[in-house]
């Protein structure tokens, strides 16, 4: 059975992003931003760290898993979709707790591991 949140607040960075807001799927406090819903609010203590991909992942119940990158998280997104279904959670963490970004040398250098990414996920899906 599905539960949506309708009330709390994910709270992270000084940000408070107020779930009560979120009414029959339309997120309220932020204009502009697509109608969604909120399937759980997540601690980020709670979601598992890739650090060779940069990316936490929370079990979806449609099988897949939510994912969020480390550099949204560091951009102030908390929330974090499923791939293969409309769910979304929000993920409650704050900015001192995550992991520091990579300083990349070079452009070239970030550009190698995008696509060190992008065979690893070819060679998965095969």
């Amino acid at each position: 059975m599905e539960q949506f949140i309708t009330n709390g607040a994910c709270h992270h960075s000084g940000r408070s992003h107020n779930t009560k807001s979120v009414v029959m799927g339309m997120d309220r406090s932020f204009p502009g931003r697509d109608a969604m819903s909120i399937y759980e609010e997540v601690e980020i203590e709670d979601l598992t760290y890739d650090a060779e991909e940069l990316v936490y992942t929370y079990p979806c119940p449609c099988g897949d898993k939510f994912r969020i990158t480390l550099e949204e998280l560091w951009d102030g997104e908390d929330i974090a979709p499923c791939p293969s279904c409309t769910l979304r959670i929000c993920v409650i963490f704050e900015e001192e707790d995550l992991p520091p970004l990579p300083d990349f040398e070079s452009e070239d250098e970030e550009e190698d591991l995008t696509i060190t990414k992008s065979m690893k996920s070819l060679a998965v899906g095969a």
